[in-house]
């Protein structure tokens, strides 16, 4: 014979959390308790295996894709530096041909 279970109602929000863990727990919930112990991990098990296989295949078909980004952030890059190089130069350039142009100007209005 087995012996009665008994249930019991949920606390009033009042109640603190803490006093539900101190009560003993019933015996429906005692067998409850023991029949999912193991359950996630026997769950777990092929779901961590086709994880791993579904990540594995994840990564290679990215690799491609991110190694050929990777590339072409670092042409852009490259190319960025050469422009902006390039473009200093020839400021500087400008720069030096106005300066000798003033000059010349200066030199023809003073006379020296």
């Amino acid at each position: 014979m087995t012996p009665p279970t008994t249930t019991r109602s949920p606390p009033p929000r009042t109640t603190i959390p803490l006093v539900s863990s101190l009560l003993p727990a019933t015996r429906q919930e005692q067998d409850l308790a023991e029949q999912v112990k193991d359950k996630p991990v026997e769950a777990g098990q092929p779901l961590g295996g086709q994880a791993q296989e579904k990540t594995k295949e994840l990564v290679e078909n990215l690799r491609e894709p991110a190694q050929q980004s990777a590339q072409s952030v670092q042409q852009t890059a490259q190319d960025a530096a050469s422009t902006v190089q390039e473009e200093g130069r020839s400021a500087a350039q400008d720069v030096r041909t106005r300066a000798q142009d003033a000059g010349g100007t200066v030199k023809e209005t003073t006379g020296r």
